[in-house]
């Protein structure tokens, strides 16, 4: 067992599990651009979302409409 001070393992270099930094910049870049494409879903669900709200207002009143006559 290792029994280095708590400091010392700062200075202990980053271990590479076979890959390379530029590997790692590329995962950073494609999680980004995941999480930009679930915010688009999100932001165009809201607007359908508030669509469907108008479209079901609107039918809400033509049935109001259609059975106050009836």
């Amino acid at each position: 067992m290792l029994s280095a001070p708590l400091t010392a393992s700062a200075n202990w270099p980053r271990p590479h599990y076979g890959g390379s930094r530029m590997a790692d910049i590329l995962t950073i870049i494609a999680a980004v651009e995941w999480m930009a494409l679930g915010l688009l879903v999100l932001w165009k669900l809201k607007g359908w979302n508030r669509k469907m709200e108008e479209l079901y207002e609107d039918m809400k009143k033509q049935w109001e409409a259609e059975h106050e006559t009836s």
